[in-house]
This record gives structure tokens, C-alpha cells and sequence, in this order.
């Protein structure tokens, strides 16, 4: 005889709460993932030279034109059409410079179960690609491996130029407020006019301490070690003296471990790049024949109503070749 379960007030209660919160964690999923673009965009490694993608840079001759600017497209940065109008603003003034390549932070996508959410990382990759982006990393790299929950660095590069090839890496050290955080780094090979150099794009912990002092050594290793050969450019969110820690010393610290590893900061004097604090840097080899030809910071991009587009300056840097 078969039985029927039976629920008692209490269990049918819970199961009725437990129903309803996953109900509203499933919408607002939902919510999040509409895009203006297919989503797909998010899994591409390499994509394929657009019509505008002439392979060549836009500058003289073994010069090369880059951004690295963190856009602050974080879940809870802002909502809905704010968050579509911030990412038209980016593309259009990124665009409108026709940078060679842009080293880009805090895009992230976010991993919930079997739900993968971007927030606006396939509109941006979209945008990107019509600007004469024709190739980038992968916006999924970083995804924690448990799956479960949790989001990437968000740190991705765009080239007009070709990318060879491209790897990433995750912190191994990491502060406790960066939990559901799976910071890293990304590096891409790029081919100009015969040369290759490799660029990375990063974002350490938002926490301060030690860690992030950590985190540049374990990025700059792994950038150095695998082909030393290669010119080399790594930029980024740095989170050096960051508002958890004003007043601290970890730009001098900084600096140390920049001229242990034979390297050097293209911004030096702790140029402001979030409100008053040096939180991203650009860094080159001292020997290299890559050289700086000009530097300085993008305007606070706006719209006409006065919407942020984002809370950085970008780091704007021309780079001179040499055989």
C-alpha cells in the first residue's frame, strides 16, 4: 500500500521559505543576464578579426598605444540601464582614441550553481568588437573551480593587434574579504610588426596588508619566467595604499620589489588614479628597448548628464619599440 508523505506545519513551512528564496535567487539571475548580446561571448578565447581590424597599430611604427583602466562593472557597482549606459560611454571614448591595446579590470562574471552571470561583459566584448577589437582574452577565465559561487578577477585584454597566445593565474595569497573573489591575473603574446611582447592586465585584493605585495611578486614570477625574452608591460589595478590603509608604506615596498625584479613604474610619485590614492600602475623592464614615448591619465569619463562611466582614471601610455 502506498503511503502519502505527510508535512508536518513546520517542514512544509521551511520548504515553502526554502522554494521562495530560490524562486528570487533565480529571477534575479535572470535579471542580470539579459544582455544586449549573446552570451556565448563570454566563452571565446580568441576572437576573429573584425572588418575594422586592419592588424596594424594605430600610432608610427613600433609605436603602441595602451589603456589599462578599470571600468567598475562589479554586480553591485550599479543596476540596470545605468549599468548598459556606463559600458556605451567606455566603448565610445576607447573608440574615439583607437588605443593598439586596452588592459581592462573589473569585468567580471559570476558563477551561482549551474548559472553563469556576466555583468555586462558580453555587451562590453560586443561593443568592443565593432570598435575594431578583433581580438581579446577569455571573459571566463578565473571562474572559481568549485563552481559553485563566486566571480573572477575580471581582467581581460582587447588588441587590434594579433594575440598569439594567452594564460592566466590565480593568487595563491588572498585576504579574507575577497572570498568570493578568484583575483588573478591575465597575460597575452602579441605580435607588432615583428616583435612580440607580452602584456598583462591584473587586480590584486581591495584588502591591503602584505598581500598584495605577495600578489605582485607571484604575477611578476610567473610573467617572467615563462619567457623572459619577450618584452614585457603589466598593468593594472594594483590596490597599493588603498582606503583600507591610508598613510601606509607599501608604495615604497612596491617600488623595492619593481627594482628586485628589474623593472620600473612608467607613473612614479604616486599619481591619483581613485580619488587621491595610486592604486594603478603601469610597469616596464629598466633594460628593455621598450620605451615610454608618452604618458598620462584619461579625463573622468562622463555623459552629458553627468553619469560616471567609472570611478578610475585610466592610465594612458604610448611605448616606443626598439630592435
Amino acid at each position: 500500500m502506498k503511503q502519502r508523505m505527510v508535512w508536518s506545519s513546520r517542514s512544509r513551512a521551511q520548504y515553502q521559505i526554502t522554494a521562495l528564496l530560490a524562486l528570487v535567487v533565480i529571477v534575479f539571475l535572470l535579471c542580470l543576464t539579459k544582455e544586449k548580446e549573446n552570451p556565448s561571448i563570454l566563452h571565446e578565447k580568441i576572437a576573429t578579426p573584425t572588418a575594422a581590424n586592419d592588424a596594424q597599430p594605430t600610432t608610427k611604427q613600433h609605436q603602441l598605444r595602451l589603456l589599462s583602466l578599470n571600468i567598475w562593472q562589479t554586480l553591485t557597482s550599479t543596476t540596470g540601464a545605468a549599468k548598459e549606459e556606463r559600458i556605451d560611454l567606455l566603448v565610445d571614448y576607447i573608440a574615439s582614441i583607437k588605443y593598439d591595446i586596452v588592459l581592462i579590470q573589473e569585468l567580471p562574471v559570476f558563477t551561482f550553481g549551474p548559472f553563469l552571470v556576466s555583468s555586462r561583459a558580453s555587451q562590453f566584448s560586443a561593443g568592443m568588437a565593432k570598435a575594431g577589437y578583433g581580438f581579446h582574452t577569455s571573459l571566463i577565465d578565473g571562474i572559481p573551480a568549485h563552481g559553485l559561487f563566486g566571480q573572477n578577477a575580471g581582467v581581460c585584454i582587447f588588441s587590434r593587434l594579433p594575440i598569439i597566445k594567452t594564460f592566466q593565474g590565480y593568487f595563491r595569497d588572498w585576504n579574507y574579504n575577497e572570498i568570493l573573489n578568484n583575483k588573478g591575473f591575465v597575460a597575452a603574446d602579441i605580435s607588432v610588426n615583428g616583435y612580440v611582447i607580452r602584456i598583462g592586465s591584473l587586480h590584486l585584493d581591495a584588502g591591503g596588508g602584505n598581500v598584495v605585495l605577495k600578489q605582485t611578486r607571484q604575477a611578476l614570477e610567473a610573467l617572467r619566467s615563462s619567457s623572459p625574452k619577450e618584452h614585457l608591460v603589466l598593468a593594472g589595478d594594483f590596490n597599493i595604499c588603498s582606503k583600507f590603509n591610508p598613510g601606509c608604506k607599501q608604495y615604497d615596498e612596491f617600488l623595492n620589489i619593481l627594482h628586485e625584479s628589474n623593472l620600473k613604474e612608467v607613473f612614479p610619485g604616486r599619481t591619483g588614479t581613485w580619488r587621491e590614492w595610486p592604486m594603478d600602475h603601469v610597469v616596464l623592464d629598466k633594460n628593455d628597448q621598450t620605451v615610454v614615448f608618452q604618458q598620462g591619465t584619461t579625463p573622468f569619463i562622463q555623459s552629458a548628464n553627468g553619469l560616471n562611466a567609472t570611478d578610475h582614471l585610466g592610465l594612458d601610455v604610448t611605448l616606443s619599440l626598439r630592435d
